[in-house]
C-alpha cells in the first residue's frame, strides 16, 4: 500500500533527524499522524487487522497524552524553524491539532475493539477517558459517538437510547464555545431514529450552519428534504474547499439531470462527487458509520449506495449525451466498486449501452443476471 509506505518512510525520516532540526513537539505530533494513518489503513483493508490497528492507535494516544499542547514552540534566531509545518508550528492551531488527534486516537482504539468483538472493552476505554478528563470535549464526544453506534445496532434498547441522547447533548454543550458541528449532526441521527423529523432537521441545519459541507448533516437533510429545498444548501456546501462535500455535488447532479435535463452539467457534478472522500472512501472518515440511513428497514451497503450509484448516474448522463464508450467505462467502474452487486436498474441500463455499441452477448449476460436477481428475491 503506497499510503502505508509513505507513513513508514516519514516515521523513519523523523528518527534520522537531528534534535536541532525538528522540535520535539512537531516530531511527536507528526509521528502520531503517521501512527493514526497506519491504524486507519489496518482497519480499511478487505481483511482488517484490528489488533494491529489497536496497538498503533494506543501508541499514538500514549504520545499525545504525554505532550503538553500549551508549551511554547522551539524557535531559532531567524524565527520559527518549522514554517513548512505551519499547522503544528502556530500555538492555537497546534492545540486544535492535538485535540483532534486525541479524539481520533480514542475512536480508533474503540473501533478496533468493536472489530475484535469487544464492545465492552471499547465502552470501558472511552468511559475511563471521560472520567480522567471530565471537561474534555474530545473524550465526551468519542463516548457519545460510541453509544450512538451501539444504539443503532439495537433500536429496541430504550435505556441505551436515552443515555445516548444525554451524552450527545452534553458533547454539544461542551463544544458550543468552539463551534463543534459533529454533536449536532449526530443528534440529528438520534432524532431520526425517534421519527422526529422536525428536531432532526433542526439539528442537521445547526451543524451545517457551522460547517456547510458536513457529510452526516448533509445526508440527513437529503433524506428529509426535497432536492429543490436542498439547492441553496448544496451550492453553499460545494463552494467549500472540503474533501467531504461529495454528497452536495451528487444532489446537484441529480437535480441537473432529472429535474432540469442538463446532463452536461450533471456529469460535471457527478465527476466532482467521485473525487470526494465521503463518496469514495467513507470508511476512512471517523463519522462514516453515520452516513447511511439510521432507520433499519432502509439500511443499505454504503459503498454500493454512493460510490457505485454515483458512477451509474454518471454513466446514464454519458449515454444520454451519446458518449457510449464513456458510459461503458463508468458502468464498469460502478460494477467494480460495488464488488459486483449492481442494482437491477443499473444492470439494465448497462445492457442498453452494450446494445448501443453492438455488444449483444454482453447485453444478454446482464439481462440474465437481472433475471437471476429477480428470482432470488421471490
Amino acid at each position: 500500500n503506497v499510503s502505508g509506505q509513505l507513513y513508514r518512510r516519514a516515521m523513519s525520516a523523523l528518527e534520522d533527524e537531528e534534535e536541532d532540526e525538528v522540535g520535539n513537539h512537531v516530531r511527536e505530533i507528526v509521528k502520531v499522524h503517521c501512527l493514526l494513518g497506519l491504524a486507519k489503513l489496518s482497519l480499511s483493508v478487505d481483511v482488517a487487522d484490528a489488533a494491529a490497528a489497536e496497538k498503533l492507535a494506543r501508541d499514538a494516544l500514549d504520545i499525545l497524552l504525554a505532550l503538553d499542547p500549551t508549551e511554547e514552540r522551539r524557535s531559532s534566531n531567524s524565527g520559527d524553524v518549522l514554517l513548512c509545518l505551519y499547522p503544528w508550528s502556530v500555538a492555537p492551531l497546534h492545540r486544535s491539532s492535538h485535540s483532534y488527534h486525541i479524539c481520533a486516537a480514542r475512536q480508533l482504539v474503540a473501533e478496533a475493539c468493536i472489530r475484535s468483538s469487544r464492545p465492552e472493552d471499547a465502552r470501558a476505554f472511552l468511559t475511563d477517558a471521560v472520567k480522567d478528563s471530565p471537561g474534555n470535549y474530545e473524550a465526551a464526544f468519542a463516548l457519545a459517538t460510541f453509544h450512538l453506534r451501539i444504539m443503532l445496532t439495537n433500536m429496541n434498547d430504550e435505556s441505551e437510547s436515552k443515555k445516548t441522547r444525554m451524552l450527545l447533548l452534553k458533547a454539544a454543550k461542551m463544544g458550543m464555545d468552539t463551534a463543534k458541528p459533529d454533536p449536532f449532526a449526530l443528534l440529528g441521527v438520534w432524532y431520526e431514529t425517534e421519527n422526529d423529523a422536525t428536531r432532526a432537521k433542526g439539528c442537521y441545519q445547526k451543524a451545517l450552519a457551522i460547517d456547510p459541507s458536513h457529510p452526516v448533516a448533509g445526508r440527513g437533510l437529503q433524506r428529509l428534504m426535497s432536492t429543490e429545498e436542498l439547492e441553496i444548501i448544496c451550492e453553499k456546501a460545494a463552494k467549500q474547499n472540503s474533501p467531504l462535500n461529495g454528497w452536495a455535488w451528487s444532489v446537484m447532479g441529480h437535480r441537473k439531470s432529472r429535474g432540469q435535463g442538463d446532463d452536461t452539467t450533471a456529469a460535471v457534478c457527478f465527476q466532482q462527487a467521485l473525487r470526494c472522500r465521503d463518496i469514495q472512501n467513507p470508511e476512512n472518515d471517523i463519522l462514516g458509520a453515520f452516513y447511511s440511513n439510521p432507520i433499519p428497514s432502509s439500511a443499505t451497503n454504503l459503498k454500493q449506495c454512493e460510490a457505485s450509484e454515483t458512477w451509474a448516474e454518471l454513466a446514464a448522463c454519458y449515454r444520454r449525451l451519446g458518449k457510449y464508450s464513456a458510459a461503458l467505462r463508468a458502468y464498469e467502474a460502478a460494477y467494480s466498486v460495488s464488488d459486483g452487486h449492481l442494482s437491477p436498474d443499473a444492470l439494465c441500463a448497462w445492457a442498453q449501452v452494450d446494445l448501443d455499441l453492438g455488444l449483444h452477448e454482453e447485453a444478454a449476460e446482464k439481462c440474465d443476471e437481472v433475471l437471476s436477481l429477480d428470482c432470488s428475491l421471490e
